[in-house]
């Protein structure tokens, strides 16, 4: 979940009387104010329905805007989506309807960088742009009286052969920093550094010949060159770290998982009709399945002649590839990865929060009774309210069963 420090803000995202505004700042020019029209985001973390250690996911947009700079040819060009929150809680005025504080929104800060906007405050609240993502116009269509930007982050073009610019033996490490240059995305390395064994007195312990014993670490040999697309190879090194591949709303690639069970999980209560700590999240709609999926049995396939498992083969299936795996590994990462067991849903959010995420974790409270409930997909729709569609696929026990897939 994104975080954001700021009380008033927050409150201000909380509240009921809010609006959104956006900007498309393409770093040279900026598109924002009456310019910005509907903002639909799509994208998760799996490829399937199930959750999947490995999996590689990119994320559309399509954009809705009134006007473009004249002689600018958008198709191919990056840019990074924020939106910031305006409330009545900020103004100074208490009581402005929602008509007013649009016109607000309009006269003051439509002509404002992101930038300028989050040195702005009235009435004393603060603006903060909120990321959203960091796309690239793959298409620009001209309609009657607006431009549709048809847009994807990074990823996209990731199902391009992996032709290495580094030499081999090498690492993990130097593999995803070679894809992700060549992606021209950002990667955050500090992700996968080691740690070390330390003594009480915080010092490194050393080995006879001097070097730092490791904790633990994600970083493993490649001898040669692998073999696929760019994105199986991150498939490939993902699965080996227990991860899924996505791209953040800062425009950079990392490796999440699903929060665990003793990580802090918004709790959807229906007994509830919304409290100040995040109880019911604004859960207008929902839709859930009668019976928790459960994934305890892994199939890695390494190649045509060597398959690993690990778990109960009666029970559901988690199936991947990973020609980097041995059956060590796979046992452990069966015992450290929380693969969660999760009940299918289909909810919305009218009053939408910008500041989650595909891996953020929900209890869902039947009866004092909390089960879990995942964010596979989202869906984010930005025009001028903000509103999230979440979905978390799986066939139940029964259709497993018929169609031989458990």
């Amino acid at each position: 979940m994104y975080t954001i420090d700021n009380a008033e803000i927050c409150a201000a995202l909380d509240a009921d009387s809010r609006c959104f505004r956006a900007i498309l700042d393409f770093g040279s020019f900026f598109i924002s104010g009456d310019n910005v029209g509907r903002i639909s985001i799509n994208g998760g973390s799996v490829q399937d329905e199930l959750p999947c250690i490995g999996d590689v996911v990119s994320a559309q947009a399509e954009i809705l805007v009134m006007n473009i700079p004249e002689e600018i040819t958008m198709e191919g060009l990056e840019f990074r989506v924020y939106i910031y929150c305006i409330s009545p809680t900020g103004l100074s005025l208490r009581g402005t309807t929602h008509a007013q504080l649009a016109e607000v929104s309009h006269e003051f800060l439509s002509r404002l960088t992101h930038a300028q906007i989050s040195e702005l405050g009235i009435g004393g609240l603060p603006f903060l742009p909120i990321p959203l993502g960091k796309f690239t116009v793959l298409k620009c269509r001209k309609g009657s009286d607006y431009y549709t930007l048809t847009c994807s982050d990074r990823l996209h073009f990731a199902d391009k052969k992996y032709v290495p610019r580094i030499s081999f033996p090498n690492n993990s490490n130097a593999v995803v920093a070679d894809i992700c240059d060549q992606l021209g995305a950002d990667t955050d390395m500090s992700e996968y550094s080691a740690a070390y064994l330390k003594d009480c007195d915080d010092r490194y312990i050393l080995t006879s010949d001097g070097k730092r014993l490791l904790l633990s670490t994600w970083q493993f040999d490649i001898p040669s060159a692998p073999q696929g697309t760019m994105r199986e190879v991150l498939s490939y090194i993902a699965a080996m770290r227990g991860k899924f591949v996505v791209i953040d709303r800062t425009g950079t690639i990392v490796q999440r998982w699903y929060l665990a069970d003793g990580q802090r999980k918004l709790v959807l209560d229906r007994n509830s009709d919304g409290n100040a700590d995040g109880t019911n999240c604004r859960i207008s709609e929902h839709d859930l399945g009668e019976t928790n999926i459960s994934v305890s049995y892994l199939v890695c396939h390494v190649d045509d002649n060597t398959t690993y498992t690990s778990g109960y083969s009666r029970n559901r299936t988690m199936e991947f590839e990973c020609p980097f795996m041995t059956q060590e590994r796979l046992n452990k990462l069966r015992r450290d990865v929380s693969i969660p067991s999760y009940i299918p849903c289909e909810m919305t959010q009218q009053l939408g929060d910008p500041r989650l995420d595909v891996w953020d974790g929900w209890k869902y409270n039947d009866d004092g009774s909390y089960t879990t409930l995942l964010m596979l997909n989202m869906q984010v729709i930005c025009d001028g309210g903000f509103m999230i569609e979440i979905s978390s696929g799986g066939d139940t026990d029964t259709e497993s069963y018929a169609g031989g897939r458990y």
